[in-house]
Formats: C-alpha cells, structure tokens, sequence
C-alpha cells in the first residue's frame, strides 16, 4: 500500500479546522501521513493541531512563521515521506473515500496525476465542480498538453492543486511565492515539465467550502498584481515549452487583465493597474481574437478594447464577475 503525504497548511482555520482534519482521520485509505502546516495562526488553531497529533501517530505538526501557503506547502512537501502528494487547504473536507479512489486511480491505470471531481458548499447550497469537464470518460488517460491548454484557455474550471494526488518525484518546480494564482502556475509547471498521464475518477469527493472570509478583490488588492505577474510567467514559459500554446499562454493573461481592469474602474484601490492591464489587452489582443480555440468570452474582451473604456465597462456593468 503506498503511503500518501497530506499537506494542509493552516492560518487562523480554528473554526473549520476539526471538520477537516477528522475527514482525513476517517480515511478508507489508512496509509498516510498527514503534514500540517501552521503558517503563524494567532486564534485557537495550534492547540487544535497539537490535539490532534497526540491522539494520531500519523499526524505530525510543524509550527512556523508566517510566510504564507506556497511557503507552506513546499515547506511540506520538503519534509514528505510519501510517494504520492495530496493538498486540502484547511477550511475544506474530503469524503472518505477520496484517498482511496485517487491512489486506486493513478495506480491501476499507471498514471502520474490523478483528480477528481469537487463540490463547492456556500451557505448551505452546493455546486459541482467538474475538474475536467473537457473530458467525457469515467476513467480516461488525458494527454497533459490538451490539459495543459485547456487549463489555459479556461474550458477546465478547476485550476486548483486539490482534488489532485501528485506523483512526489514529478515536482520539479515548487510554489512560487505569489499570493495569488499560485495553484495554477505550480499546476502548469507539472503538465509541462514531465511526460504526464492523468486518469480522471467522476466523483465529487473534495469539498470547497466557500466561507465569507474568502478573499474580495477591494480587501485584497495589493496581492491582485500576482494574476497579472503569474500571466507573465506562463508566456515567458511558452516561449521556451512548446506543449504550452502561446496563444492559450495570451489568452489567460488577457482574461486576468480584462477581469482586473473592469474592477480597476471602480475600485480606487485597483486604478494603479488600470494602464497596465488595458496594455496587456491590447499587446495580446490579435493573437488571440485569431485564435480558434480561444473563448467567446476572451474574444469579446479583445473586441471591446477597440472601443472607449467607458464603454467596454458599461456593456459589461450588470453582468456578475466570477471568481477565476
């Protein structure tokens, strides 16, 4: 039975945190080690932790200071055991068949990633979240370039590292230090730079739980820039990797931009990245309008900036910005 390293990196998590630690605890799968990750919590979270790692020889603690989730997560990876690698961030839960069926996949159908399907539960209602919605099959080998691309492009809603079981020897790059966007580079940075086959299990067995604290762009906007900087690093990456499409590479860029530039208009806290994200439309926007595999939605945004700003905002005024 192959042993699987958790990493759940904590910061002030005290009201969510027994939830989802007892949902690792109740495991089919019994051949883990959970790390866990306390990024400098100041609330009640280190006692809950030490709690835990006392009752359960397989959790082990590791107190720290504040550095932030990627710092936390390669601090785990770091001192990992396991053959293969899972991340759960500290305010969701798992089913308890979620090892199981994630180990059972990658292994029987000899692949290097796994994932499944999640749930993002807010204020009682629930949403399924389908990982690889681009792919029908129950079970299915996915060549990670169209994966790779298909992340890019948006047509896979999940761009999250849960969900997912890594192979440990697979990680080349680590989490750069970005305060945003983080999953969906370290995410690019593993389908590039190996040979990776996925196997996909159709069951929502990750639960988001969307809490009132999750991040908003006027409280956050000093760590906004990272979309535009993790947009930056993947083109930069396109140049030199030709499983990532520059094209798909300029059209996450433009999409981050046009999300970014649309609250730049009414939220003072952005009007710094005003300029900078209207130059990213309009240095990318030819590349991608031609672009076949492109979105509808991205292509609308490049045809909008031909036309004055206050117009592009105001056809766009009353429609919901969802979280990318």
């Amino acid at each position: 039975m192959k042993l699987v390293s958790i990493i759940l990196p904590v910061y002030n998590s005290e009201k969510f945190l027994n939830k989802c630690i007892e949902s690792i605890i109740c495991q089919t799968y019994i051949n883990w080690e959970l790390i866990i990750i306390n990024d400098g919590s100041i609330d009640n979270s280190k006692i809950i932790i030490n709690e835990y790692e006392k009752k359960d020889n397989r959790i082990k603690a590791f107190h720290l200071e504040n550095r932030g989730v990627s710092a936390s997560r390669n601090f785990g990876i770091s001192v990992s055991s396991g053959e293969f690698i899972t991340f759960i961030d500290s305010d969701d839960y798992v089913e308890p068949e979620y090892l199981n069926s994630l180990v059972e996949s990658i292994c029987e159908n000899d692949c290097d990633l796994s994932v499944c399907d999640a749930i993002e539960e807010y204020k009682g209602k629930r949403r399924i979240i389908k990982s690889l919605d681009t792919i029908k099959n129950s079970i299915y080998y996915v060549d990670s370039q169209k994966v790779l691309n298909d992340l890019l492009y948006h047509k896979i809603k999940n761009g999250y590292c849960c969900a997912k079981l890594f192979k440990k020897i697979k990680i080349k790059n680590l989490f750069q230090n970005y305060r945003y966007c983080e999953d969906v580079l370290f995410l690019v940075n593993y389908l590039a730079d190996n040979e990776v086959n996925i196997s996909y299990v159709h069951k929502p067995l990750y639960i988001y739980n969307k809490n009132d604290g999750s991040v908003t762009m006027k409280k956050e906007a000093d760590k906004i820039t990272d979309m535009l900087n993790v947009g930056e690093r993947i083109i930069e990456k396109s140049i030199d990797d030709k499983k990532i499409k520059t094209n798909a590479a300029h059209a996450l860029l433009i999409d981050y931009s046009f999300y970014i530039f649309l609250y730049s208009m009414e939220i003072e806290e952005l009007s710094g990245l005003y300029n900078i994200c209207k130059s990213n439309i309009i240095k990318y926007r030819k590349s991608v309008f031609l672009d076949k595999e492109s979105s509808i939605k991205t292509k609308i945004a490049c045809f909008l900036s031909l036309f004055p700003d206050k117009l592009m905002y105001f056809v766009y005024n009353h429609q919901p910005k969802k979280s990318l």
